[in-house]
């Protein structure tokens, strides 16, 4: 049987370079899989290879003598070590092809040369060993390739519309991108500067044409766009935003507020004079009511004085007493008119009023105020002494018409009296109409 060790030179040195070769790519594994943080189990197995194949090359190397054979035999035992752990790594990972390996080590203690042919399995392992490695370096080499690098993280921070900088202890720029490099020439800010030059023209830049946000952000204006610089601090990082949309919502924002303040400022005024125009108007509704009131009441105690068999004192006391209570505004429509149905009275004029007003306070002051204007003017004008009241209420309309049995006017003239009516008519969507034939008679209609 012819020992490994016993093998022609020349063969001897195949065997070296294969077994060097096989060291390298096993160095190169656990390099590789310490990288990939790799299980220890197999950073392990890999080591054990890479130490035995070492051992292996010494015990064979052509270039060391006199060591003895016995002695190499016992060292070829340390192979034992990975053919146990592929063994394990094999069940553990399921990966079938650890059983090569595990051929491969046992075969490669050189206490089994006593098998027939071993000479020719070793070398068939070794073929093994080989393919696996030229397949195991390209799979590795590959999966190196998409790492990320130096120079591939370099190429992506360029890629980038953001611009950044990196800035070391001493303030010097260590990387800057090809954005920022671009933003600070349209500045007219050299890349080449010291960081804290850097940020000094920035901040000027801010000031001439932008704004300064706070002492490490500043807005800075270059051409249609608005970029963002902000800086760590302490100064490490420099990195610049293109905001051209929020400096332009921002703009817009702040001009709408002035806009709404504007508005809100009219709107105060608007509201201040409406509420001028509504006190003056029931300013104007109380006087008139007061005047409407007192002229009715005059006039019938006018009329009282006048008639010669009137000469009860106490009647016109109550008639002064009425005028009195007359400047209570507050007195019911009902009140109302009762008071000047007793006034009436006095000097002989009935005033009957058949129906009730519909239940909507703006109506019922409106028909109470109709009822003493006409009443007025058919005493006065018409020398009438009887009136009569019709109110009709329906779904859609209310109706008053007012009849005296005075004297016809020949021509209908429209005085304060009548035009306040209609006026109040109109705001209230109503229509007033007069018929002559066969008695004068007013009509009111208002519609809901």
């Amino acid at each position: 049987m012819i020992s490994l060790l016993n093998l022609p030179a020349s063969l001897r040195i195949a065997m070296f370079v294969f077994e060097t070769l096989t060291a390298s790519a096993l160095l190169f594994g656990i390099i590789y899989n310490i990288i990939c943080r790799a299980k220890k189990l197999q950073i392990a197995y890999y080591t054990s290879l890479f130490v035995c194949i070492v051992i292996a090359i010494i015990t064979r190397t052509p270039l060391i003598e006199g060591m003895n054979i016995s002695t190499a035999n016992y060292v070829s035992l340390t192979f034992i070590i990975p053919a146990i752990l592929s063994i394990i790594l094999m069940i553990t990972t399921k990966k079938w092809y650890l059983i090569a390996d595990f051929i491969w080590c046992v075969f490669n203690i050189t206490l089994l040369e006593v098998i027939p042919y071993y000479e020719y399995i070793v070398s068939a392992t070794f073929v093994y060993i080989i393919v696996r490695v030229i397949f195991f370096l390209t799979s590795s080499l590959s999966v190196l390739k998409d790492l990320p690098g130096r120079f591939s993280v370099k190429y992506a921070l360029d890629q980038q519309d953001d611009g950044i900088a990196y800035i070391d202890i001493f303030g010097q720029v260590r990387y800057i991108n090809t954005s920022l490099k671009t933003i600070l020439s349209k500045l007219g800010i050299s890349s080449y500067n010291k960081s804290h030059e850097i940020l000094s023209l920035v901040r000027t830049k801010a000031q001439e044409n932008g704004r300064i946000v706070s002492n490490n952000t500043y807005i800075v204006n270059i051409d249609d766009s608005s970029y963002k610089f902000s800086m760590d601090n302490p100064l490490t990082q420099i990195t610049c935003t293109n905001v051209t949309e929020e400096e332009t919502l921002m703009s817009e924002i702040e001009n709408n507020k002035e806009n709404l303040s504007k508005a809100n400022q009219e709107l105060n005024k608007t509201l201040d004079t409406i509420d001028s125009i509504q006190e003056y108007n029931e300013i104007l509704s109380i006087k008139g009511n007061i005047h409407d009131s007192l002229a009715q009441q005059l006039s019938i105690l006018h009329m009282f004085i006048l008639n010669d068999n009137s000469t009860d004192l106490v009647e016109v006391k109550k008639m002064l007493s009425n005028i009195d209570s007359s400047l209570n505004i507050k007195s019911s429509n009902e009140q109302s008119e009762i008071e000047l149905q007793k006034l009436l009275k006095i000097i002989g004029v009935d005033l009957v009023i058949h129906g009730t007003a519909p239940n909507d306070n703006e109506i019922k002051v409106f028909i109470n105020k109709l009822i003493k204007e006409t009443t007025t003017n058919a005493i006065r004008h018409g020398k009438a002494n009887k009136i009569d009241v019709n109110i009709e209420t329906s779904d859609e309309t209310t109706t008053i018409s007012i009849t005296n049995n005075g004297i016809i006017p020949t021509n209908i003239i429209y005085g304060n009296g009548l035009s306040s009516i209609t006026n109040e008519l109109n705001k209230i969507r109503g229509s007033l109409s007069i018929k002559s034939e066969p008695q004068f008679t007013i009509i009111a209609t208002i519609n809901k």
